[in-house]
């Protein structure tokens, strides 16, 4: 089995975030890896999210949740939305979380599409 190219990128709130935590941002990077290339995944707790967050995915290290999302493709495209800590990270002013909620469930995938596509 082939191990596939992943390629991670952050958005400006993520990043800040693993400024201050670069050890997270080392466990989480070896955490969506092993997800990705189902290198033991029962060992990370990872889940998909529901509701107004439907299409990202999280990872909890430690007392801190990374929301994230996934582009398959020939290198797969793991997108970091946001990073805190477990109390704050669903109640937070992140305007793609929030502009997600407002906006609904039809229109949230080709939204964040294209924000991502957007950045390249």
């Amino acid at each position: 089995m082939t191990i596939p190219e992943i390629e991670i990128l952050y958005y400006k709130a993520a990043d800040k975030f693993f400024q201050k935590h670069g050890n997270i941002r080392e466990e989480f990077e070896k955490s969506v890896r092993k997800v990705l290339c189902n290198d033991h995944p029962e060992q990370v707790n990872f889940k998909c999210l529901k509701g107004n967050l439907r299409g990202l995915m999280r990872i909890a290290i430690d007392g801190y949740r990374i929301i994230y999302r996934v582009e398959n493709g020939k290198i797969i495209i793991v997108t970091v939305v946001l990073a805190g800590s477990r109390g704050d990270i669903y109640n937070t002013d992140c305007p793609i979380l929030y502009a997600m909620e407002l906006i609904g469930q039809k229109w949230k995938l080709p939204i964040l599409w294209y924000i991502a596509d957007a950045k390249k």
